[in-house]
């Protein structure tokens, strides 16, 4: 999966390249839903009016819910753990509305998204201690869905072609929000 990601940054840097008023980004941010997780994302933009741009983004989240003890009975323990991570891909439109260095925008996105979901049980019977059990299994499940998105975030000239980046973003879909936050640097071509 990483690799298609590669790729897909690839082809839009190479594509987005020979145009003018491009910008390509590159975040590290969090992930909020049922837990904290991390990862990093990437945008291309292309300016299509002075103010208007259309964006394509993409990116890899992880994050669990740490370990849910279901109870203590008769010396047994069991536990349960999910580990989430989520691939994002969006194609959007966005306003910027700030001047030279600061520059506001806010966009909106829909997008082809895949959420995995890694269940690990743990199961631990220590009634006998000579003879304690201990059973560990998962369960893996992967879904595609679609989302709609907005996002909020400013951009502040550095220097020359580098900017630095902060923004909020959250999608929906999948009967479920995911809200992001990520900060980046940004490469004007």
């Amino acid at each position: 999966m990483k690799s298609s990601l590669f790729i897909l940054v690839f082809i839009s840097a190479s594509i987005l390249s020979a145009q003018e008023k491009t910008l390509i980004t590159a975040n590290l941010g969090i992930v909020q839903h049922s837990g904290t997780g991390f990862g990093s994302s990437f945008s291309t933009v292309r300016f299509v009016t002075d103010r208007l741009a259309v964006s394509l983004s993409g990116g890899y989240y992880k994050w669990n819910n740490g370990g849910d003890t279901q109870g203590l009975i008769n010396y047994n323990r069991n536990r349960k753990i999910i580990n989430h991570s989520l691939i994002p891909f969006s194609i959007g439109g966005r306003y910027y509305f700030g001047h030279d260095n600061i520059n506001p925008y806010f966009g909106l996105e829909w997008g082809l998204n895949i959420r995995k979901r890694n269940y690990i049980f743990e199961y631990a019977d220590f009634s006998n201690p000579d003879y304690p059990k201990i059973d560990k299994w998962s369960e893996l499940y992967s879904n595609p869905f679609a989302s709609f998105g907005l996002e909020f975030g400013v951009m502040l000239g550095l220097i020359d072609n580098f900017n630095f980046v902060a923004n909020m973003r959250s999608i929906w879909g999948d009967g479920t929000a995911f809200t992001f936050f990520n900060t980046g640097l940004v490469y004007g071509i």
